[in-house]
């Protein structure tokens, strides 16, 4: 850190100068605190000078003071603590929750990416190190403020710790006793790779470590990494003088320091670490290392002190040793005797071995502790010899032991875009001599078929490799004893771990050298697949050498580039997968809609700032290969100009094709795509498919197996074709002979174009704007009675044609009375048939507006209007009722009235508007019954309007008074009606009267309204 400050501050140089980092700034202001065993936020407060007992609103007022002040300056503050491990220490002991809540504000103080500042701490140990002691809650908060920090790693190499070292241990004075002991011991350790795969350990640096030899300086500096702090703790060991010391050790000994005596160190001077069971991660191999010594102990009686460094030795070496490096009994004995002196080292290891302390797990290649077992492994094996049968059925075995890979062909990828994988398939030759193996399928593109058979048997996997699929390839395996004695040893070990089920220490053993014995299975079947003694390999009849796994990936791109020599070149891995990612087929999806919506844009209306997945996917497969084209002055979607995509295309014209004989389901389009030679990935089929029928979608008719025919594309359904392509169906057609002239009259009266794709394609066209036109209908064309016979008829057949070919030439003529075959041959009869069309499609169209017709009409008779044109009409009933207070009508009248003196200028709309009040409900619904109600509602609400108009201009005059009008209608047809006024001054006498006869009503409802009525009939005659 004070490096740091140095270099930044531009005083000594020890890093490279800055270059633009910390936004260009170049001054720099420190608040440097050191560690110590106290509260974190004291600590802090002081530094900025706040009494230690501050509490944290004024700290942060007091640090966005000294912040601006930095700022003022121009400089990025820097707030440095080293030693911060002492202030976690004492946080853990000592409040933690107020104290970590502290440290976390900071952090989220300083993590502003405005602020020009930086929080930087030094720890020796990982931050969740000193968490020990707190509860679980505590801990995950811990790990929760770690989470606002960056940990930078500052872990020196070991190669650098050990120079370190040896110029330390130099000093020390010591004398190699003897170079040729040296020599031999440092050659061991070499040639062990214990230390180094590479097996080039510095003989110089070595020299340098004496007496520590190189293993025992390796294994201390990592031990030190691992559960100390660092290089600090590797001074500390090389500073001390304390029994047991390096600086102590008795030179004169012919021994040097060993991974015995590392290991007496770290249990003397880091027991509490390697006790911690969270952060010790070793703990049970080091328990495991207690335990051997423990029973050495308990076992033996002499030479116990050299068995348990033996036994120290194992449990550090298999902790810290490299896991491919050997530690075997002969390099055990050795360095026994090189490095600690003992010389009967294979007396002692045989012992511990006998009294099953110790064990040579052969996968591992390492002695290593039998922990809790008295089972004689040996024997058992040796009694299951003969307890079990020789594998027979090797290919059945292979196929339970071992699970072979996918080999994906890397040239053709590249090449060509499309993955291709090529799995094992395995074969006893009595499974394909009649030539019948699996075919690829789905992901899989090609089989490698292992056949186990006599090498006698080329000739006939010659010709089981020409008569099967070209992704095949055929490998006769005729050595097939080395297989089956592992597989026999395998055997054996399943027999002894179903013996000893009891014993789970056996079982553990057991079962690691199973798993070693089944790598030695996988380690000679894939070996030997290019050994060309021992396999042969076969494709279209071709014997062929391969040597190499290099080799082997070469065939498979000869193989899949011949199998599948029509896939298109399609490089975008996104797409051309077999399995498309979730934002893909979102992308899809939009892509699909984009094309749908815009395909006459430019780039589909892309802009050409922004990159969405769609767009590139877009500019990949449909741009590029020329499928989305300029011609003209607009852009078009049509056949693809790039070369490799052509094949594709024909394939699906010839679908298109084989459906003018009969429906196809979509789902056959999806299965050849997936058939060599072109076999493309699912992926790329579940683009291709719905931008083929988007770009051909008027040439042919789409059905859905219980719908039936679907008159529109749109994005929905070509989700719905995606998920369900069995549940659609396509049909195209040829328009030939006597259907030519009826045709061409269709497209007359289609007003479309020359078609130049071909008559099939306006062929579509034609019915989907009947389809059109009938789907645009309101509900009540759809329904209505009040047409002539020969319109219902046509109604009919539009509503329920199936088929364009059968509504255009049969259903539609047959419903006007005309049959197909009185179309033929005379233009006259033709000419007739497309009249009485016109006629059925403007009465069909115009029912609705036929109705709005006899509204109005039924709307003028009643107010007694003579005047025709509508914004006439409409200003005229406008002016009549402009005097009704709407605010005083009952909410029914409120409503019509509003919508009566709307502004809307449009005849139909004002039309339909009052008329969906009156139904309480969208006038397009009405049914043919529902009418005459709707005229008698027309009349009842004017009449209710023209009634309130009296009241209304009374009203307008005396606001104060209560208006009432009534009609009394007699027997004899006679009618009364009568205002009444209540002047505000009467009202409390008309209250009181009210009340009278109130109390004189009877229970009867029936007879209270006659009575009344009466009393209201006998004052008609008499003057107010």
């Amino acid at each position: 850190m004070w490096a740091l400050e140095k270099n930044l501050k531009d005083e000594v140089t020890y890093f490279e100068p800055l270059n633009g980092q910390f936004q260009g700034l170049k001054k720099f202001e420190f608040l440097k605190i050191v560690g110590e065993s106290e509260s974190f936020i004291k600590v802090f407060n002081q530094k900025i000078g706040l009494d230690e007992e501050a509490n944290i609103n004024e700290t942060f007022k007091r640090l966005e003071d000294i912040y601006m002040h930095s700022v003022a300056d121009v400089k990025v503050l820097f707030i440095v603590v080293d030693e911060f491990g002492k202030f976690l220490e004492f946080a853990a002991k000592n409040n933690p929750d107020k104290e970590l809540y502290f440290i976390q504000q900071l952090a989220e103080y300083i993590n502003d990416p405005k602020k020009h500042a930086l929080f930087v701490i030094t720890l020796h140990k990982n931050f969740k190190a000193y968490a020990r002691g707190l509860s679980r809650d505590q801990k995950l908060e811990w790990d929760k403020v770690k989470g606002r920090l960056i940990d930078i790693a500052f872990d020196e190499p070991i190669e650098q710790l050990l120079y370190l070292s040896s110029r330390r241990i130099s000093e020390f004075g010591f004398k190699i006793r003897s170079k040729k002991n040296f020599v031999s011991l440092f050659k061991l350790i070499n040639d062990s790779g214990l230390i180094s795969h590479a097996k080039n350990l510095d003989k110089d640096l070595a020299a340098k470590l004496y007496p520590m030899d190189y293993l025992s300086a390796n294994i201390l500096t990592q031990a030190l990494q691992k559960y100390g702090q660092n290089e600090r703790s590797l001074f500390t060991f090389l500073a001390s003088r304390e029994k047991d010391s390096l600086q102590l050790f008795d030179s004169a000994s012919n021994k040097t320091y060993n991974v015995a005596d590392v290991f007496d160190y770290l249990i003397k001077y880091m027991s509490s670490e390697l006790e911690d069971r969270d952060n010790n991660p070793h703990k049970p191999l080091w328990q495991s290392t207690f335990t051997a010594i423990q029973r050495a102990e308990a076992l033996n009686d002499g030479q116990y002190e050299e068995m348990a460094s033996l036994l120290k030795c194992i449990g550090l070496i298999n902790l810290f040793g490299k896991p491919l490096g050997r530690l075997d009994k002969s390099f055990l004995e050795e360095y026994a005797y090189s490095a600690m002196g003992i010389e009967n080292a294979n007396e002692l290891i045989d012992k511990l071995i006998r009294q099953k302390i110790i064990k040579y797990y052969s996968h591992r290649n390492k002695i290593f502790f039998l922990e809790g077992t008295d089972v004689d492994f040996e024997q058992e094996l040796i009694e299951a010899s003969s307890k079990i049968s020789p594998i027979e059925d090797v290919k059945r075995a292979l196929n339970y032991f071992l699970e072979f890979p996918t080999l994906p062909a890397k040239r053709i990828q590249y090449l060509r875009g499309t993955p291709r994988f090529f799995a094992f398939n395995l074969y006893n030759w009595e499974d394909i001599s009649d030539g019948k193996v699996m075919v690829p399928d789905g992901e899989v593109d090609g089989y490698i078929n292992i056949v186990f058979g006599d090498k006698e048997l080329v000739n006939e996997m010659k010709q089981c490799s020409v008569s099967s699929h070209p992704g095949q390839i055929f490998v006769l395996y005729s050595n097939i004893s080395p297989i089956g004695e592992i597989l026999f040893e395998i055997g054996k070990i399943d027999y002894v771990v179903q013996k000893l089920s009891e014993d789970p220490t056996a079982q553990k053993i057991l079962l690691e050298e199973r798993h070693h014995e089944v790598s030695k299975l996988r380690k000679l079947i894939f070996t030997s697949l290019y050994s060309n003694e021992e396999v042969q390999w076969f494709n279209s009849g071709k014997s062929l050498s391969i040597s190499s796994y290099r080799d082997l990936n070469s065939l498979l791109s000869d193989v899949a580039e011949v199998a599948y020599y029509n896939t298109p070149v399609y490089l975008n891995e996104m797409v051309n997968r077999e399995h498309l990612s979730s934002p893909i087929l979102t992308a899809r999806k939009a892509l699909l809609n984009d094309i749908i919506e815009s395909s006459e844009l430019e780039d589909l209306d892309y802009p050409s700032h922004k990159f969405p997945p769609q767009k590139t996917i877009y500019q990949s497969l449909l741009k590029d290969t020329g499928i989305h084209r300029k011609e003209g002055n607009g852009w078009v979607l049509g056949m693809p100009v790039e070369k490799s995509f052509l094949p594709l295309w024909n394939v699906c014209e010839s679908f298109l094709d084989e459906a003018k004989a009969h429906k196809k389901s979509v789902n056959d389009l999806y299965e050849a795509l997936k058939e060599p030679p072109l076999k493309l990935k699912k992926g790329l089929i579940e683009f291709w498919i719905p931008i083929f029928l988007i770009i051909r979608r008027e040439d042919y008719a789409l059905f859905h197996v219980n719908q039936g025919y679907i008159p529109y594309l749109t994005s929905d359904v070509l989700d719905l074709i995606h998920k369900k392509p069995k549940d659609f169906l396509i049909k195209t057609y040829d328009v030939e002979g006597i259907k030519v002239d009826l045709y061409h009259k269709y497209r007359e009266l289609a007003a479309l174009p020359e078609d130049k794709q071909g008559k099939g394609s306006s062929f579509i066209s034609i019915f989907s704007q009947f389809m059109r036109f009938y789907n645009d209908l309101p509900q009540y064309n759809k329904q209505t009675g009040r047409l002539t016979s020969s319109t219902s008829a046509f109604r009919e057949a539009i509503e329920k044609a199936k088929d364009p070919e059968e509504a255009l030439f049969e259903q539609f003529p047959k419903a006007l009375g005309f049959h197909g075959v009185n179309l033929k041959g005379d233009e006259s009869i033709i000419q007739t048939y497309l009249d009485e069309l016109n006629t059925s499609i403007f009465e069909l169209r115009t029912a609705f507006s036929n109705l709005l017709d006899r509204v109005e009409s039924k709307m003028l008779n009643v107010l007694g209007i003579k005047e025709k044109r509508f914004l006439n009409y409409k200003s005229l009933i406008q002016k009549r009722f402009g005097q009704i207070d709407s605010n005083l009508l009952l909410q029914k009248h409120r409503t019509f009235f509003n919508r009566l003196m709307s502004p809307l200028d449009d005849r139909d709309s004002w039309l339909q508007s009052l008329c969906d009040v009156l139904i309480s409900r969208n006038l397009k619904q009405l049914k043919d019954d529902e009418e005459p109600l709707l005229m008698v509602r027309i009349e009842e609400y004017f009449g209710d309007l023209e009634k309130l108009l009296d009241i209304h201009s009374l009203k307008k005059e005396r606001i104060a008074d209560e208006i009432i009008r009534f009609e009394v209608f007699n027997h004899d047809g006679s009618k009364r009606n009568e205002t009444v006024i209540i002047p505000s001054d009467k009202k409390d006498l008309v209250d009181n009267v009210e009340a009278v006869l109130m109390k004189q009503l009877t229970d009867d409802r029936h007879v209270n309204k006659a009575a009344l009525i009466r009393i209201i009939n006998k004052y008609f005659d008499e003057k107010d």
